[in-house]
């Protein structure tokens, strides 16, 4: 099941943005590369995500914050959940159904090498794919238990 490994189906330009920027500038960010997520990075190492349902969820409007002045290091989820570029996507969509995540950063030796979606991996066209290869997984697994 090779073809279905993360860095066949991972996005490898990743937008990122740094613990110091704003909430506002993370809308911008995703409104102009039509994304969900940013992940926060510090010189290259992964510090945490920002969702759309983190910004949602976690920030407070009173009278005295403005999205432009609330840093996204007090929203964002960190320590992130990562994979490998070799983990099968079976194995990451568990990982995200288990962890109840919507993204998953994939990571090797700790550098970001690009992120995997919900979406992504419910894509009809990915399931199909999937399914595709279910006669032959399941003649596999009856090989072997013999």
């Amino acid at each position: 099941m090779g073809a279905f490994i993360a860095e066949n189906m991972m996005k490898r330009d990743v937008i990122t943005a740094s613990e110091d920027d704003t909430i506002l500038d993370a809308i911008e960010l995703m409104k102009r590369n039509q994304i969900s997520s940013i992940i926060i990075t510090n010189t290259k190492k992964v510090m945490g995500i920002v969702t759309k349902g983190d910004i949602i969820n976690r920030t407070t409007l009173d009278g005295n914050h403005k999205l432009g002045s609330i840093k996204l290091n007090t929203i964002m989820t960190s320590p992130v959940i990562t994979a490998n570029p070799r983990d099968e996507i079976t194995d990451i969509l568990m990982k995200m159904n288990e962890k109840d995540i919507t993204h998953i950063i994939i990571t090797e030796e700790e550098k970001l090498k690009g992120i995997i979606s919900m979406s992504d991996i419910i894509n009809p066209h990915v399931l199909l794919d999937i399914l595709k290869t279910l006669p032959s997984l399941i003649a596999l697994a009856q090989f072997t238990k013999h």
